[in-house]
């Protein structure tokens, strides 16, 4: 019973031979994914303390104080060019010359169109709640009204919730169970 048939005695070095050949194909594999993952993550780790360096501030400053002083008077710079223009456009428009100008294309538009130049409009702070109070007002009247609306057809056992109606008369003809978990809530209440 413990014996090798003649015929598969010969095959089972050629099949042992195999194994071993797949086996350390598979251990190189293995190994080379190891070595692949390693060096995954080693780059991952020097990336990541590139970036952390580089976003250093403090660091950064202390070692390129040069950069750090020309970074700063070009922004010093860039901020005294703009106060100075607004100035300089704030005194423009007060000469007596330009008041002239403004006067005269404020008379011409009045005259344009009358209606337009004298009506008052409302701030943009005003405009806007104005609207958001709108759309509340007007989700909360729909969420009343579809409770309201939200009565039950006709109940076959008192567990079963029956469809909410919403005007429409097919609603009314036949049973359904309702559609959503917030309906069935409203349909409860």
């Amino acid at each position: 019973m413990g014996q090798v048939p003649d015929d598969l005695s010969d095959e089972i070095p050629a099949v042992e031979a195999e194994v071993d050949a797949l086996r350390d194909r598979t251990q190189q594999i293995v190994a080379e994914l190891e070595r692949r993952v390693r060096a995954r993550a080693a780059q991952a780790k020097e990336t990541f303390a590139k970036v952390k360096r580089a976003t250093d501030v403090r660091a950064q400053i202390k070692a390129h104080p040069r950069i750090t002083v020309g970074v700063s008077a070009a922004a010093t710079i860039a901020l005294g060019l703009g106060v100075w223009i607004s100035i300089a456009r704030a005194r423009e428009r007060r000469r007596p010359l330009n008041r002239l100008k403004g006067r005269l294309y404020a008379y011409k538009a009045l005259l344009a169109d009358p209606h337009r130049a004298l009506h008052a409009r409302e701030p943009i702070g005003k405009r806007l709640l104005a609207a958001v109070l709108v759309a509340r007002a007007s989700g909360a009247v729909r969420s009343i009204g579809s409770r309201a609306a939200c009565t039950p057809t006709r109940r076959s056992s008192p567990t079963r919730i029956a469809r909410c109606t919403r005007g429409s008369p097919s609603a009314s003809a036949s049973w359904r169970p309702c559609s959503s978990r917030a309906r069935r809530r409203s349909c409860a209440r």
